[in-house]
């Protein structure tokens, strides 16, 4: 299979898909311009997992990102020194000092 019919399949650019091709692990000289049908496949497949992998762990961090943006319920006795309450926040006594 030629590389750049592969890459199209892929979706990225020829270079692109060398380079892929070589981290994958695979050898291939500069001057290739084709290889074989077995390791295109594998080289498919391995990109599919890559992939999967990659949106997997994206979604992770857009979890994450949304659980860190959700206001936290904190306890706050009704009456509190400032350095207590930049404890309780999380935040420098300067910040909070600030905001105040």
């Amino acid at each position: 299979m030629n590389i750049s019919t592969l890459a199209k399949k892929v979706g990225i650019h020829n270079k692109e898909m060398r380079q892929k091709i070589v981290d994958l692990g695979y050898r291939l000289r500069p001057t290739a311009k084709k290889i074989s049908d077995k390791k295109a496949k594998e080289i498919i497949k391995k990109m599919q997992q890559l992939q999967k992998k990659e949106k997997i762990a994206e979604q992770e961090k857009e979890i994450k990102e949304k659980e860190a943006k959700k206001p936290k319920k904190l306890l706050v006795p009704r009456t509190v020194a400032v350095k207590d309450f930049a404890e309780i926040l999380e935040l420098e006594v300067t910040e909070v000092i600030k905001k105040l």
